[in-house]
């Protein structure tokens, strides 16, 4: 089978709506869960999902507001997945995430939020323990010259670690 995750979703209020599409030419059967802090577990309102070749379909998902996470994705075809979030300024739309491949190596996340303020990034192991060293500051400098601080963070398998960093 295929299987896709959607990073990063955010622990914000609100039902998040979920767009799958079929581009193919045979009907596809999704099964969707995510892995939360807590573990992992299917979402209500996500049984079987079934999309019809050439086709999407949107699929609300009022059990995962204010849960923070990664929606796991398998289907027996390819399709295409995308995750909309609500949050932001009032009447703002929110954020649309999409299926993303795992960092093998190296990201690079940036923050450009005000200084002393908390920046807090969602670490998700869908499959496997997986270990990932953060440093603060751009090649182990912060925008203040001094060196970044390093720290290793351990997500279990099938679970989400938020780690949160001061911004300077």
């Amino acid at each position: 089978g295929q299987r896709q995750v959607i990073p990063a979703m955010p622990g914000s209020p609100g039902s998040r709506q979920l767009y799958v599409a079929d581009p193919g030419n045979s009907d596809a059967a999704v099964r969707l869960s995510v892995a939360a802090p807590g573990g992992s577990y299917q979402p209500t309102g996500a049984g079987a999902i079934d999309i019809p070749a050439g086709s999407a379909d949107l699929i609300e998902l009022p059990s995962l507001s204010g849960i923070t996470g990664a929606a796991v994705l398998t289907s027996n075809v390819p399709v295409f997945s995308a995750l909309l979030v609500p949050g932001g300024q009032p009447d703002s739309p929110g954020a649309m995430t999409a299926a993303a491949p795992p960092l093998q190596e190296q990201g690079v996340v940036a923050d450009a939020g005000p200084r002393g303020d908390n920046a807090t990034i969602v670490l998700s192991a869908p499959t496997k323990s997986a270990k990932v060293r953060m440093v603060t500051g751009v090649s182990g400098v912060t925008s203040a010259g001094s060196a970044g601080s390093s720290q290793v963070i351990s997500i279990d398998r099938k679970s989400t670690r938020l780690n949160s960093s001061h911004i300077t």
